[in-house]
């Protein structure tokens, strides 16, 4: 997440700079652009705007940092067996797909306050998101310290399915104002509203000592919802197609970050598959008590950049 920061910052110091030399050439331009809006009747006129446009995430800075995944850790436990030991280490994490990718569609209302300002509220949703973490653990584990050390590999992986619908009061500021198209950008806070944020939980283990046997345990958890907050950059063009509709395109980059502090297991299920035998399924029955984890304090950054398009009807 830290190498993401600079990128925004920058990104924003750019639109900045653009505003500014906006309104630079705003105050030796006044007199041409105000005689132009005088002569078109909808510019002076045609105050309100809709709009509906798509939207596609395509890179995802400051997406998952192994949160949670311990590079190595040691436990015991005793039982009526003993003492018994685990030591574990994880590695090879990667991210496939992070928060924030993929397709959106989305509206809004505005306002024209005048020829190089703009304010409005917009509302996207996010379609049936996906991300995928996984890791490698390999763990060792003995009884009593006069018994042998039993090993086995854990290939973990993650599946997170979530939908967001994000609420984005912004304003528009227009760098090059014209009768025909302007270009702008814009800024807005961004109101993430998690609707729906789940994940299944893989784990494939296997053994060394028994190389063909393996068994996998599937857990469908899901997490606790709560609204998060970001912000919203664009920098596009508008065009007149005919009269009061007109058409834009924009780069955009949004960013909300979530939190979660519990998860519940809504389902697991347990298969072992041995080369000799046949392979057997069967549901795990879990504890009431177990269901439920607190305190994960999981954050979940939502970034991306993308390209949008779409239209604008001015009324």
């Amino acid at each position: 997440m830290n190498t993401s920061k600079p990128l925004l910052l920058t990104v924003f110091m750019a639109l900045l700079s653009v505003r500014i030399m906006a309104q630079m050439a705003a105050s030796s331009e006044v007199a041409p652009f105000a005689s132009e809006s005088a002569n078109k009747k909808s510019a002076a006129e045609n105050k309100f705007y809709v709009k509906a446009y798509g939207f596609y995430g395509l890179l995802t800075p400051g997406g998952f940092s192994g949160q949670g995944v311990d590079p190595s850790s040691t436990y015991s436990y005793s039982s009526g067996n003993g003492t018994t030991t685990y030591t574990t280490k994880s590695s090879d994490y990667k991210v496939d797909k992070s928060f924030g990718a993929g397709l959106r569609v989305g509206g809004g209302v505005g306002l024209v306050v005048n020829d190089f300002i703009n304010i409005g509220i917009d509302g996207e949703y996010i379609l049936g998101g996906t991300a995928t973490e996984s890791y490698t653990t390999t763990s060792e584990y003995r009884i009593n310290s006069s018994e042998p050390t039993t090993s086995y590999i854990a290939r973990v992986q993650k599946n997170y399915d979530y939908t967001i619908v994000n609420i984005i009061p912004n304003i528009t500021f227009k760098a090059v104002s014209k009768p025909e198209y302007y270009i702008y950008n814009r800024l807005g806070v961004c109101i993430g509203i998690p609707t729906k944020l789940s994940y299944v939980n893989t784990s494939n283990f296997t053994y060394p000592d028994n190389p063909s046997a393996r068994y996998e345990i599937e857990m469908t958890n899901n997490l606790e919802k709560s609204v998060g907050f970001g912000y919203q950059a664009a920098l596009g063009i508008q065009f007149r197609i005919v009269d009061q509709l007109r058409g834009f395109v924009e780069l955009v980059i949004s960013s909300v970050q979530l939190k979660s502090n519990s998860s519940e297991v809504t389902k697991a299920q347990y298969t072992y598959i041995d080369a000799n035998t046949s392979q057997i399924d069967q549901p795990i029955e879990i504890d009431e008590s177990q269901r439920r984890t607190d305190n994960l304090n999981l954050k979940i950054p939502v970034s991306s950049v993308g390209l949008g398009a779409g239209i604008a009807f001015r009324f």
